[in-house]
């Protein structure tokens, strides 16, 4: 069996001017996982339900704050 990983560019959808979420949808290893960014009045970043930031998504956080 060949399995294919494909490496996407993380989509984080801003529902306030504050507030993001990222999602990503379940495959066939996971459940699928949601972190909602909070950006504080400092511009430094609270994260609920945190997940492994690493590559492509800690580059998006970064932009954030």
């Amino acid at each position: 069996m060949l399995s294919l990983f494909i490496k996407m560019t993380p989509t984080i959808c801003q529902h306030h001017d504050h507030v993001f979420t990222y999602h990503e949808h379940p495959s066939k290893r996971s459940i699928g996982r949601r972190m909602t960014i909070i950006r504080l009045p400092n511009r430094q970043l609270a994260l609920h339900s945190p997940i492994y930031l690493e590559g492509p998504l800690k580059d998006a956080c970064d932009q954030l704050g």
